[in-house]
């Protein structure tokens, strides 16, 4: 790694971020973690950016996923967060390409998102959360091959709910699974109108 001085490394991914159009909410999350890691490194009386330091750091935040005191995602963005700073020490930017694009849906998933959208029987919270979730699902979905729903059954949404098992803690996994039922059942309703 390059040697950065701690004082610098605040100023550098503040310059980088803006220059890259991140929010101000986002530039300011990533500013407390830098926050932290130069706490860190003054504890450890070390003047230079350490990958030591930063590895104990990961190992600590890893622990304490572990032992369900933060969730799978929280610890996932830290990881993220902490790979831009290092990726800003290292090279002076971050890439690119930091979002991923997901690839289009099929028609029939995206005609049944806008109509999720365009449901009055739920307020527009309501119709956003089950958009987002069923947005997700679908592009699951189309990501095993799936394009149809009549090819869906309880097995396979058991299948989707075992893979967020393993990304979500219990409360997210319980909204997403309560979402599939309210949408699956618009979806039963539909089928039978027609």
């Amino acid at each position: 790694m390059n040697t950065v001085n701690i004082n610098e490394i605040e100023s550098k991914v503040r310059r980088v971020f803006t220059e890259l159009n991140f929010s101000e909410r986002r530039i300011y999350d990533i500013i407390v973690v830098v926050h932290g890691i130069v706490r860190l490194h003054e504890e450890n009386n070390e003047q230079q950016i350490s990958v030591d330091i930063i590895s104990k750091h990961i190992k600590l935040y890893e622990t304490r996923c572990e032992s369900g005191e933060i969730t799978k995602a929280s610890l996932g963005a830290y990881k993220g967060m902490l790979r831009y700073i290092v990726q800003i020490c290292e090279t002076g930017t971050i890439s690119e390409n930091r979002r991923s694009s997901f690839p289009a849906l099929p028609e029939y998933f995206e005609q049944m998102l806008t109509d999720i959208l365009d449901n009055d029987e739920w307020t527009p919270k309501s119709r956003q959360e089950y958009y987002n979730h069923t947005r997700t699902f679908f592009r699951w979905l189309s990501e095993q091959g799936y394009i149809d729903l009549n090819c869906v059954d309880a097995k396979i949404v058991r299948e989707y709910l075992v893979h967020c098992s393993n990304k979500m803690t219990g409360g997210s996994l319980l909204n997403t699974r309560r979402t599939l039922k309210k949408i699956w059942e618009c979806i039963r309703k539909g089928r039978k109108s027609e």
